[in-house]
């Protein structure tokens, strides 16, 4: 397992605290390494039934936010 990039942690931290600041979610995460190095970010808690609603599309559009937040930095 390949470690991922401290910075890149601390990017996706501050994006994923503020959404949930930001949108008053009560979700936590953990972020590892998957098999190939991939950042893998886990999210639970008592609102987390909303990221799977509607065929997950706010799940959809946390992943795609935090590609684009990652590639823009």
């Amino acid at each position: 397992k390949a470690d991922v990039d401290s910075k890149v942690v601390e990017i996706v931290e501050e994006t994923m605290d503020g959404i949930f600041a930001r949108a008053n979610f009560d979700l936590s995460y953990d972020i590892s390494s998957g098999e190939n190095g991939d950042l893998v970010i886990e999210i639970f808690g008592n609102d987390q039934q909303n990221l799977i609603d509607r065929e997950g599309q706010l799940l959809d559009a946390f992943q795609l936010y935090i590609k684009r937040v990652l590639q823009h930095r």
